[in-house]
């Protein structure tokens, strides 16, 4: 995604969402090494080469054969995805609490009744908390456009790189 994006719009402007995103996506990395006992040999939270093409990386080894070591590598490979999440979380909380009460007081009435049913509720405590967030009397405030800079850096990072599937696959099989 970086690669595209840096194409597109040269690489300072994966750089300037980069310096927040990137670090979270490695942190996140280097938890779940810990989480399923592999060692992390080098972390660069934020260590931009454009040659590479990265923003940053976690080396971690493992032993080879242990189940429990091999499975994680799916884990490791995906873990961003968690931490960006529980990273936008976060910022939700910091920013606009009361959209996290909302949601949470609506999770509370919900009764799941099959998948259908549990998409639809999903998506209206998702709506009825963005609607708390996106209304135009916030798009006037920087507190608005801070949070929502934060949310692009988090979010535009999150995704597992090419080399993340990889292990990802290789902990699969």
């Amino acid at each position: 995604m970086q690669g595209r994006l840096a194409r597109a719009f040269g690489w300072r402007v994966v750089l300037v969402t980069g310096w927040l995103g990137t670090p979270i996506h490695e942190f996140s990395h280097a938890v779940a090494c810990w989480i399923f006992g592999h060692r992390v040999d080098e972390i660069r939270l934020f260590d931009p080469d454009l040659e590479e093409g990265r923003l940053g990386y976690v080396r971690h080894s493992y032993q080879r054969g242990n189940l429990y070591h091999e499975i994680g590598n799916v884990f490791i490979g995906t873990a961003p995805l968690v931490g960006g999440s529980l990273a936008l979380l976060l910022l939700t909380w910091l920013f606009y609490p009361a959209a996290i009460q909302t949601a949470l007081s609506i999770s509370r009435e919900i009764e799941f009744k099959g998948l259908s049913d549990s998409v639809s509720q999903i998506l209206r405590v998702a709506t009825t908390s963005l609607g708390g967030i996106i209304k135009p009397e916030n798009l006037l405030s920087p507190r608005f456009w801070v949070y929502a800079y934060f949310v692009l850096c988090v979010g535009s990072h999150m995704a597992p790189s090419r080399m993340d599937y990889a292990g990802s696959l290789r902990g699969a099989v």
